[in-house]
């Protein structure tokens, strides 16, 4: 009985086993390529290879992996894979998706009014919606944090804090509110008109669909 593949890095260790297929294998009579199964036991018995190794390439957006060929070196049975795009309905497909998440997690995201957060969940918008004049509303008080950059840099930054209810102007959070909830709408069209009119992956690759969106207040 064989032993099993032994993972590494980039690929599998095998015990050596010396057989005639992998002489015929080295010198061309059996080509790399015609290895059908990658079971220890079938690579072992029949060819001698001590090694599979992978080769993976670094995947842009909007790619897959596509094997690019075998080969054996030696007693390393090597597979490379290279990127490739995928079909353009496919990549604004999923840019559209990529899109509609982002609004979604930024409309709902809350808006700081007046120094306040309130929350604009599909329920709060709605209860926002519906109230006028000053009321006492469950909102957020905000504090400045210095949030660290990319860079170690620290930028002070307007962050959510505890929960209280305070006194509310509803009609100036009302108007914030749908604003907020407008831009939101009105970035994902024009992303949309984008992605639509892309004609190739590349063109697709090259829109940011990152930029343009409000900002949602981080948690302190």
């Amino acid at each position: 009985m064989f032993g099993q593949l032994t993972k590494s890095d980039d690929g599998y260790d095998l015990p050596l086993v010396k057989t005639g297929n992998a002489a015929r294998m080295a010198n061309g009579q059996i080509s790399a390529g015609g290895v059908q199964s990658l079971d220890p036991d079938a690579l072992k018995n029949k060819y001698g290879i001590v090694r599979i190794q992978t080769v993976r390439p670094a995947l842009d957006k909007f790619q897959r992996e596509v094997e690019a060929g075998r080969e054996l070196d030696g007693t390393v049975y090597r597979i490379t894979y290279s990127a490739a795009d995928i079909p353009l309905d496919q990549a604004k497909a999923e840019a559209l998706s990529e899109i509609a998440t982002t609004r979604f997690a930024v409309e709902t995201g809350g808006v700081i009014v007046a120094g306040k957060f309130y929350g604009t969940d599909r329920d709060s918008q709605a209860a926002i919606a519906r109230a006028t004049g000053t009321v006492s509303w469950k909102c957020n008080a905000t504090v400045t944090r210095d949030i660290e950059q990319p860079d170690g840099s620290t930028v002070p930054t307007l962050c959510v804090g505890a929960a209280k209810f305070a006194d509310s102007d509803m009609d100036a959070v009302k108007t914030e509110v749908f604003a907020h909830v407008a831009a939101a709408y009105a970035r994902e069209a024009e992303l949309m008109a984008e992605i639509n009119a892309a004609g190739s992956v590349a063109a697709l690759r090259a829109i940011d669909l990152t930029s343009g969106w409000a900002a949602v207040p981080p948690t302190a």
